[in-house]
């Protein structure tokens, strides 16, 4: 399990670093106001609330509210590692922007009622580049080598990594107004979940030089429950809360044109569930310029279903998470 605390405001937004990340598979980043403002969870305003707080919109004007936004995201990860096999400390850095990370949302309010739609990244949302390699990588190729060794081999280098995930959601939400202060959303999510792999190295030694290949796509779909609540205290002071449930994803390994098939052979099938999540958040209208929010996530990680390691543990509760 996992919990997040999201703390906006105006002089808080300068003093704190940004995060885009959230749990190791759910994004926080699902719309370009959350990059500005950082917590959306009891936000009112804005198309994007479709997905932060389904039951607000039942507090905007009556009349359409679309939003389409794209972020993209510079970034130059880099590691380190001494595995202590002779090879001395390593470190492999990331090449390349993600330049397209979009979302659309689109909401329809009428009185007391709202329906709302719209497709966005709710996972993964990013890819890896290491022209040189990483980690896993180098691991892989040990891996390899203790089995190539009796043919000869001794080293691998021109080792490689590009791999992509995208999970992209397609909500569903119906909200009402039940008095002016209390409002309701219940509603659902279709998860279409794309990964592509892409990984080589090359083995040397006494015997002609080996060129090992990884290169297969992981596809799954599933659908999950969202329901939600928002309580206007007053004209300033918003709380709003609303939970997903976990989506069970079982991914398909398909169009697998590596040398090495035996890692994800096509029609390989493995469970990778998105967790559920529980978001509140706290916002108060300073002013007509200013307002300060504060957001709390709580992912269930040990309840999803993320296959077990080879000692026979759940994997989804030994994974280390670092943001």
């Amino acid at each position: 399990m996992k919990r997040i605390i999201k703390l906006s405001g105006f002089v808080l937004g300068l003093l704190m670093p940004m995060c885009v990340s959230a749990q190791m598979d759910n994004l926080a980043n699902m719309s370009a106001k959350w990059i500005r403002a950082n917590a959306r969870n009891a936000a009112l305003d804005g198309a994007d609330i479709v997905n932060y707080n389904p039951a607000g919109l039942v507090k905007l004007n009556d009349g359409m509210y679309f939003s389409l936004n794209n972020q993209t995201l510079f970034r130059k990860p880099q590691h380190s590692f001494d595995l202590g096999l002779g090879a001395g400390k390593q470190s492999f850095e990331q090449d390349g922007a993600d330049l397209f990370l979009p979302s659309f949302y689109a909401a329809f309010k009428k009185d007391k009622w709202a329906f709302s739609s719209g497709v966005y990244v709710t996972g993964g949302g990013a890819s890896a580049d290491y022209p040189e390699g990483s980690i896993n990588t180098t691991l892989m190729g040990y891996q390899f080598l203790s089995t190539l060794a009796p043919m000869g081999y001794s080293n691998f280098n021109n080792q490689s990594l590009k791999a992509s995930s995208y999970y992209l959601a397609i909500p569903l939400n119906f909200s009402y107004l039940v008095t002016e202060k209390l409002s309701f959303s219940i509603g659902g999510r279709y998860i279409v979940a794309n990964n592509h792999t892409e990984a080589g190295m090359v083995f040397h030694g006494t015997s002609p030089d080996y060129s090992m290949t990884v290169d297969y796509k992981n596809e799954a779909r599933g659908f999950g429950g969202i329901i939600g609540l928002n309580y206007a205290v007053s004209e300033k002071l918003n709380l709003a809360i609303h939970y997903e449930t976990k989506v069970k994803l079982e991914f398909e390994a398909k169009d697998n044109k590596g040398t090495y098939k035996d890692l994800a052979p096509d029609g390989a099938k493995s469970d990778r569930d998105l967790p559920a999540v529980l978001y509140t958040g706290i916002s108060y209208k300073i002013n007509e310029k200013l307002t300060t929010a504060l957001d709390f996530n709580y992912y269930f990680q040990k309840g999803a279903d993320w296959g077990k390691n080879s000692s026979g543990k759940e994997i989804s509760e030994i994974a280390i998470i670092s943001l």
